[in-house]
């Protein structure tokens, strides 16, 4: 069994590059029993269960069917940019008859055992610290509430438009964070974020995004795995039997 890994793709418009990427990323020679962790922010924008996604991204859709298909399991994780996904996700297992288990959508963190290592796994938002203005941003665009609005109150059309003032508004406000020519001090701060996870419990791998730095390194016995921005380094992570592979995409 290998596990598969991409996050920050930000597929902004359908054939876009995040697009193609994405497209390369879900056609890897994929065997039965597989699993692939979509790990947020896929998207730039996808709000709640509405059905014109599977339109708009039709070809996304159609693939993952296809991987579903051959026996692939898919985890996706909900980010700051695509998230209030379940009914989407159902609405979607529902049409083609996907058999429940098979594709899992993540809100937070997922603690699993692979082969006798035990996993961190999350889009990285979660355990990021010192950064307070999007834990309460976070919260807010999380409740309930705002669940509710996006998936039955909302029309597509201003959900998209709102949305896409926020998407805009959220990279203005981490570009200084996370898209620095220097991002030493962004890598610090997440490695650090990752000793704070360590100090609770220990895992033998944690693996995340969010950050759009790339990393891999060992702290406290756990080896931390971070694929970056996907839109510039062009890769995802391969793990079989352990064993740690950045695979090209491009």
């Amino acid at each position: 069994m290998s596990l598969y890994f991409i996050s920050d793709v930000h597929v902004k418009q359908p054939n876009d590059f995040g697009d193609q990427l994405l497209t390369l990323f879900l056609r890897q020679d994929f065997q039965r029993g597989d699993e692939v962790y979509l790990l947020g922010d896929i998207f730039d924008l996808m709000i709640g269960g509405h059905e014109e996604y599977f339109e708009d991204y039709s070809n996304f859709f159609k693939t993952l069917k296809d991987i579903i298909s051959i026996g692939v399991k898919v985890y996706f994780f909900e980010g700051n940019h695509d998230f209030h996904l379940e009914k989407l996700f159902e609405k979607f297992k529902k049409k083609h008859a996907i058999e429940e288990g098979s594709l899992v959508v993540v809100r937070g963190i997922l603690v699993k055992e692979i082969a006798g290592k035990k996993y961190h796994i999350s889009h990285g938002d979660d355990i990021e610290i010192e950064n307070p203005n999007y834990q309460r941003y976070k919260k807010i665009v999380n409740n309930p509430l705002m669940r509710c609005v996006a998936n039955y109150i909302m029309p597509y059309s201003l959900l998209n438009l709102i949305g896409k003032n926020a998407s805009s508004a959220s990279r203005k406000r981490n570009e200084s964070r996370y898209q620095v020519t220097d991002d030493s001090h962004v890598k610090d701060k997440f490695r650090r974020s990752v000793l704070n996870v360590l100090e609770d419990e220990h895992y033998d791998f944690l693996i995340c995004g969010h950050s759009h730095v790339k990393d891999d390194v060992i702290l406290k016995q756990c080896r931390y795995l971070n694929g970056g921005y996907a839109r510039i380094e062009k890769q995802c992570i391969k793990i079989k039997s352990n064993e740690v592979t950045f695979i090209s995409l491009i």
